[in-house]
């Protein structure tokens, strides 16, 4: 699965049929699902169901860094 992000080590991506792209903290931490359609994204393996505010270039790599940022804020509370 190629993302535009060098994820953290020990994580993983993978694409969840209409859902999005599930990105997978180590050890089974926590996940985060991202949808490019909806430009937006979820904290867990639920449809993201609100358009995020990504736009402009390079939209995608802050989408995925947003993401990735909510989900490691997640596991330090």
């Amino acid at each position: 699965m190629r993302i535009p992000i060098v994820l953290p080590d020990g994580w993983s991506a993978d694409e969840a049929n209409s859902n999005g792209t599930v990105i997978y903290a180590s050890d089974g931490q926590g996940t985060v699902t991202v949808s490019e359609k909806m430009r937006g994204f979820s904290l867990g393996t639920t449809p993201v169901r609100r358009r995020g505010g990504f736009d402009g270039r390079k939209w995608k790599v802050a989408l995925y860094e947003a993401a990735v940022e909510a989900l490691q804020a997640s596991l330090v509370e």
